[in-house]
């Protein structure tokens, strides 16, 4: 089954018509996914910011690329995505308690769709935990961007180097050492962020 992360990078790669690099260099855009795993694992409650911007410009991106086609030139398409893109990741890198919260929610809604299949689960989880994330914002960040990034390290690193033995109870045994990890080293040794202290 494939990661949430793939489908929206090959769909990114593909609108902007880069996909042909990454079909010929399958290993890059693994390695990206693994280091983004990791990254989101041990120091997602640091990181999250910069993913929210990257989320962003690819959600204006593919808006621009799907709204325009056939009504503009790809020159001008490319304009008004860089343009817009840029300016929105921008402001949205400042966005704090609301890249929290969304993140969260987002996070928890792709893993859960991963592991049950069900874009229903996901959506019903993502949203529980948008609303929790309120109320204890670092603590559920640093939950669901550990769980995230260890599930998504976990089926990548088993897929690149080709475990011999059971793959899928190789994923299950990293990616429970990983999360146990990288939960414990955002709520206990990284420094918090004021801006996601208490409620609101």
């Amino acid at each position: 089954m494939e990661l949430g992360i793939e489908r929206l990078l090959l769909w990114f790669f593909v609108e902007t018509g880069s996909s042909g690099f990454f079909e010929t260099h399958t290993g890059v855009l693994t390695a990206m996914i693994l280091g983004a795993g990791l990254g989101m694992c041990f120091f997602g409650v640091k990181v999250y910011r910069g993913a929210w911007s990257a989320l962003v410009f690819i959600s204006v991106t593919l808006g621009f690329t799907l709204w325009l086609r056939g009504e503009a030139s790809w020159g001008t398409i490319v304009t008004a995505f860089t343009v817009i893109g840029m300016m929105l990741s921008v402001l949205a890198f400042h966005w704090k308690r609301i890249a929290a919260y969304t993140m969260s929610g987002i996070l928890a809604e792709s893993t859960v769709m991963f592991l049950s299949g069900s874009y229903l689960a996901g959506i019903l989880t993502g949203i529980l935990i948008f609303f929790l994330a309120l109320f204890q914002p670092f603590s559920i960040l640093a939950a669901a961007t550990a769980l995230w990034g260890a599930m998504t390290a976990a089926v990548t690193a088993v897929r690149l180097f080709d475990f011999p033995w059971n793959p899928e109870a190789a994923v299950w045994i990293i990616a429970a050492i990983l999360f146990a990890g990288g939960l414990a080293l955002q709520l206990l040794v990284l420094p918090r962020d004021s801006a996601l202290h208490g409620t609101g």
